[in-house]
């Protein structure tokens, strides 16, 4: 292979690591690249356009300790409007001992809020993680991150769902939800990530 074929294929794994993609076997995702990412889908259940977007589009930095941009929905920049908004995953293939990673920031208003982790597997839908309290510093670096284990769905055909939604009962000024750095794969390969001052916990 020539020098400049090299330098090509390099120059690709370092846009591909940069952007984002999602694997037949795994997926990674760094927020970095047009938004939704390809693949991915962004649900208003609400219909109120309180939705998914790259952080800059809400004027706020990436406070997950992640590079670049990252994903965010942001209820203190949308005051008095409900909100049920879905940030979907392409379909992906679970590989074995597999682990979800990401980082995240989130600060919860009073319990009125909630985060919400989800996986898709056909038409059925469960529930592996659920945040209703602050993770991260307010509007500031550090933020947090999270391990959940996919061992249940080795070998299937999956989607990970982000899930950001208000108690419909009342009228919402609460703060905000950041994920960057989403990576499945086998444990091993995902504690190898630069974490910074990040400490993931299982759940």
């Amino acid at each position: 292979m020539s020098q400049a074929s090299q330098m090509l294929l390099l120059v690709a794994g370092m846009l591909l690591s940069l952007i984002g993609v999602a694997y037949a076997d795994g997926l990674e995702q760094r927020f970095n690249g047009s938004f939704p990412p390809y693949g991915w889908a962004v649900i208003d259940d609400a219909q109120s356009g309180v939705v998914w977007k790259r952080n800059t589009a809400w004027g706020d930095a990436n406070w997950t300790g992640g590079i670049g941009s990252c994903a965010e929905v942001s209820s203190s920049h949308s005051p008095g409007q409900h909100y049920d908004t879905l940030l979907q995953s392409p379909v992906f293939t679970t590989p074995p001992d597999a682990v979800l990673f990401f980082r995240a920031n989130y600060q919860n208003f009073i319990g009125e809020d909630r985060f919400e982790v989800r996986i898709r597997s056909g038409e059925d839908v469960y529930g592996v993680l659920s945040w209703n309290e602050d993770h991260g510093a307010f509007e500031s670096t550090p933020g947090d991150g999270a391990i959940v284990d996919l061992g249940a769905w080795a070998g299937e055909g999956i989607q990970i769902e982000f899930h950001y939604f208000d108690d419909a009962a009342s009228v919402h000024d609460d703060y905000y939800i950041q994920v960057d750095d989403v990576i499945v794969g086998d444990e091993t390969a995902v504690t190898q990530v630069r974490w910074g001052a990040i400490k993931a916990r299982y759940r």
